[in-house]
């Protein structure tokens, strides 16, 4: 179709965009701390791109492919945002009513910052994935650092080790956040760093949204 074939043409010239930012970056500019930086993260993120060294032919890809896809939909905020809106409007009338609307304003909030720095870094996305429907999945933004799904996923686990009391459930959503952050990496959607640093920025703005931005019970009503 005509929207795929964009959606192609668009991941291509990304792709191009990358090589040539690699080339500049990483080979072309003289010794720097930075540029060393960039070179190592280069190398290990390619290393730990397993999905790309993988046949596209084979069964085996096409059923990895699938579930690391899966998995990084339900890791979008597309999705956990709407799911815990949803969430927050069931158990309107509960402590947990105003956790879950507090955790849909949290992504809200750690979308604006995580764009803010997407903006400013215009860090290109890898250039070694050679499988362009992977893009299909990426989202709107075209540049890597920091990691959204690695924010995300950093919020929603500190919002459960603060606030679930089962430590179990907090074991389960930690582990679901953690494995989502890998397969970023895994699947050659972002360098090694970007995650490490969406992850801590993701750690703070909660942090920051928690202690600034908390919506109180009167407000709750006002709002769903």
């Amino acid at each position: 179709s005509s929207v795929y074939a964009d959606v192609r043409k668009q991941w291509y010239q990304r792709q191009e965009y990358g090589k040539q930012w690699y080339q500049r970056r990483v080979r072309g500019e003289p010794f720097s701390i930075s540029a060393t930086i960039d070179r190592l993260d280069y190398n290990v993120s390619q290393n730990l791109a397993i999905l790309r060294t993988l046949d596209t032919n084979s069964n085996f890809y096409k059923i990895l492919n699938t579930v690391t896809k899966a998995f990084e939909i339900l890791g979008s905020s597309a999705t956990t945002i709407p799911l815990t809106l949803i969430a927050a409007v069931y158990l309107r009338d509960t402590q947990a009513g105003i956790i879950f609307l507090n955790l849909s304003l949290a992504q809200l909030f750690n979308i604006v910052i995580g764009g803010t720095i997407k903006g400013v870094v215009r860090r290109p996305r890898p250039s070694y994935s050679d499988n362009a429907d992977m893009y299909l999945v990426r989202g709107v933004d075209h540049y890597s650092f920091p990691s959204g799904h690695a924010m995300m996923m950093m919020l929603i686990a500190r919002f459960a080790i603060l606030f679930m009391e089962n430590t179990m459930g907090k074991v389960g959503v930690c582990a679901l956040c953690g494995f989502i952050t890998f397969l970023r990496v895994f699947t050659g959607r972002h360098f090694f760093l970007d995650v490490v640093g969406g992850g801590v920025i993701g750690w703070y703005s909660c942090s920051l949204f928690v202690r600034y931005l908390w919506v109180e019970k009167g407000w709750l009503t006002s709002l769903i």
